[in-house]
């Protein structure tokens, strides 16, 4: 926050905010007895976190469905984008209807042609990660979202820019 450099407690030099996308600019106000810090932060819009959570769906599958199904050559788009951060693919977040902190995986969904998503939660996000090589079910949940829901409450990432 500070635009200088600041020493910590444990005698740890910090480096002075410079406006870099991993710097959090807050404010701080006080109110009679109480005080607000308040800040931004950027979440899920990078490669890494999209292949990550891809990594966490091919995982999740092999879990339910078994590694044999995982080694498929079906998945070898999913295999290269998580380990050679090959290709671009996409993933839906949405906020959770509770205010519980939890990590959750639910079972693969598995449409008529052979089409596999996975969903799981961390904290209160939830991730639907679309496995097929074009991400047509992304897209389909996507317009789904738009008609029942609006724009609000979900989004998918990376955000396009």
């Amino acid at each position: 926050m500070e635009s200088f450099p600041v020493t910590a407690h444990n005698g740890e030099r910090l480096a002075a905010y410079k406006g870099s996308p991993r710097n959090i600019s807050a404010s701080l106000e006080r109110s009679a007895d109480r005080a607000t810090v308040s800040f931004q932060v950027g979440f899920g819009n990078s490669r890494n976190f999209v292949r990550g959570a891809y990594k966490i769906a091919l995982s999740i599958l092999a879990y339910f469905l078994g590694a044999e199904l995982a080694r498929r050559p079906l998945f070898d788009c999913i295999r290269a984008y998580v380990v050679e951060d090959s290709g671009n693919h996409h993933l839906l977040l949405r906020t959770t209807n509770d205010a519980e902190y939890r990590i959750s995986a639910w079972a693969p969904y598995l449409g008529t042609a052979n089409d596999y998503a996975v969903p799981f939660r961390i904290a209160q996000i939830e991730f639907l990660v679309d496995l097929t090589s074009d991400e047509r079910v992304l897209r389909n949940i996507e317009r789904h979202l738009i008609k029942t829901q609006g724009p609000n409450g979900w989004c998918v990432m990376p955000l396009d820019t």
